[in-house]
């Protein structure tokens, strides 16, 4: 297990950090926010392509992974990672040439670490993700199969012939990439927007149609919503209440 070092930070929300070695480069970085009250239940959320955490207190605008841990740090062990890449104001020089699996092993050592080092007593783990972080979850079967519930927003399981992103063109083809989430066993609500212009509604469907074993399942549509379930009309986010109450049904 790559060697960690904690850099407790002072906020509202209380939260602490840990880096560890990336496969990639530099190091990860786990945001732990400790639940307010004595829970046995743990979340992790996965960002999508290009996504990085950024912890933040206020603000009239707060990002929608902000937004769900002030909605969830009640009764939720909460957990998100920013993945090793490099130092760049760029976002996409910042993960040149990182592939596919380097993100998936990123995000592996990751949990584990967490679950040796940061909750070891046992827990019930469920998971947000969305776009591309569901992909990569469905790249880490050992993290996917610790779940007992996944809310997935958006998520899509094909190459694009014509992508020059490492992260993509070097997917697994579609039929392996999919075997993780056809042994999964958990409850799993798939939300799409009906305004997705990212991910194209068929990779989405093979996602949720692959999930022939899952405990219980929901292809849920929201028309007048975008690939991260916001509303173009009004600029309103409606990712974090979603994916709370998603997760109260997938428990």
């Amino acid at each position: 297990m790559p060697v960690a070092r904690k850099e407790p930070r002072a906020y509202f929300i209380y939260m602490d950090t840990y880096k560890i070695r990336s496969v990639f480069f530099g190091e990860t970085a786990i945001f732990h926010y400790p639940a307010e009250r004595k829970t046995d239940k743990a979340v992790l959320i996965l960002k999508g392509l290009y996504g990085k955490h950024i912890p933040e207190n206020a603000g009239e605008n707060p990002s929608w992974d902000n937004q769900l841990i002030g909605l969830l740090r009640g009764t939720y062990e909460i957990f998100i990672f920013n993945t090793g890449r490099y130092d760049a104001a760029d976002k996409r020089e910042s993960l040149e040439g990182k592939m596919f699996q380097n993100e998936c092993d990123d995000v592996q050592e990751a949990f584990a670490f967490c679950r040796e080092n940061i909750l070891k007593e046992k827990f019930t783990w469920e998971a947000v993700a969305i776009s591309f972080g569901g992909t990569t979850l469905l790249g880490c079967s050992d993290v996917l199969h610790v779940m007992q519930g996944v809310v997935m927003i958006g998520s899509g399981c094909g190459k694009s012939l014509t992508t020059t992103k490492p992260l993509v063109s070097t997917l697994l083809d579609t039929k392996e990439l999919l075997k993780s989430i056809s042994d999964f066993t958990g409850s799993l609500y798939f939300l799409h927007g009906g305004k997705d212009t990212i991910v194209s509604v068929e990779s989405q469907k093979k996602i949720y149609e692959s999930a022939t074993r899952c405990f219980s399942r929901g292809w849920i549509e929201f028309p007048g919503l975008d690939h991260e379930l916001n509303d173009l009309e009004n600029g309103i986010s409606h990712t974090a209440i979603l994916a709370q109450g998603f997760l109260e049904v997938a428990s």
